[in-house]
């Protein structure tokens, strides 16, 4: 009788509606990561440096590439993501315009569109460094993440405040 009274209660299928929501969101999520490729497929643009092809802010949707299949050109080139080779936790953005086979592997040479010289300061990088070959983009939709990303004390707050509103709401079920 006290689990059939908890199933009605609107708190717990406010939780389950929430849970069942996020199981979406986690599937879609790990769907797309693997139609693509990539587990970095949604990228926000955080730097001048592709204008003005790409802006500050814009979402970048990213595919897996094989560097063999990799478009190099000054002007019509590939646009890839890559690990920068110093710190491989930064990710960069540039157009490929020169790729050269070296044994097993590549060096690829890029260049932002908004860069002068005839290539960037990573370059030749290996192409183990790929993420992938930029297939399309959503303006201006990745604001939101560079200001989280940005801003970690409104992130932290972000998350805390969930966290509290779950537990209020879960305290409140048990207690009603």
């Amino acid at each position: 009788m006290e689990l059939r009274r908890l199933i009605k209660n609107e708190y717990f299928e406010a939780i389950a509606t929430l849970a069942i929501i996020s199981m979406i969101i986690l599937g879609f999520y790990t769907s797309v990561q693997i139609a693509l490729g990539t587990e970095n497929f949604a990228l926000a643009v955080a730097s001048g440096s592709m204008l003005p092809t790409l802006n500050i802010g814009d979402l970048i949707i990213v595919q897996r590439a094989d560097p063999a299949q990799i478009r190099a050109d000054r002007l019509t080139g590939d646009i890839l993501v890559f690990r920068n080779p110093w710190n491989p936790n930064e990710l960069i953005v540039h157009r490929a315009i020169k790729i050269e086979r070296k044994g097993n592997h590549f060096l690829v040479t890029t260049l932002g569109d908004n860069c002068e010289g005839d290539r960037d300061q990573f370059s030749p990088w290996n192409s183990s460094l790929l993420i992938g070959r930029v297939i399309g983009r959503i303006p201006y939709l990745g604001v939101l993440s560079l200001i989280i990303r940005s801003n970690r004390a409104l992130y932290t707050l972000f998350i805390a405040v969930l966290v509290i509103l779950v537990i209020a709401l879960i305290f409140t079920t048990i207690f009603e």
